[in-house]
């Protein structure tokens, strides 16, 4: 049997908060229920993304790209086919998700104005 996994959204809009090229506002959190992701080669923790300069091109869907406090951090958008990425606004995007609503058992979810999505999850009971 499949392990039911709580999340929260953080939902937002362009232009409040400004996270390198990217930016996010309205920041906040409501039940949801996480589909899963397919895994990436990409996978560091979040401080090494925030200090680490590097260009990632991710394809449609959503991949696991960094690890943080047993978590695992998804990047997820709708299109274009491939998007391109700092890594650098990826580990702030994480943080700043982190920072607005993180407990013990959901995903985080920032959407940014691009549709690009962070979400940080942590499976229920760890």
């Amino acid at each position: 049997m499949k392990q039911r996994i709580l999340t929260f959204s953080i939902t937002a809009l362009p232009k409040l908060i400004q996270l390198g090229g990217l930016s996010i506002s309205d920041v906040k959190c409501q039940a949801d229920e996480y589909h899963g992701a397919r895994k990436s080669e990409i996978m560091y923790p979040i401080d090494f993304l925030e200090r680490t300069f590097s260009i990632h091109n991710y394809n449609y869907g959503c991949s696991i790209v960094a690890a943080w406090r047993g978590s695992g951090i998804y990047l997820c958008h709708e299109e274009p086919e491939v998007i391109t990425i700092d890594s650098r606004e990826l580990g702030r995007l994480a943080h700043e998700g982190s920072r607005a609503c993180w407990t013990r058992s959901f995903i985080a979810e920032v959407r940014t104005a691009e549709n690009i999505t962070v979400r940080l999850e942590r499976p229920m009971g760890i």
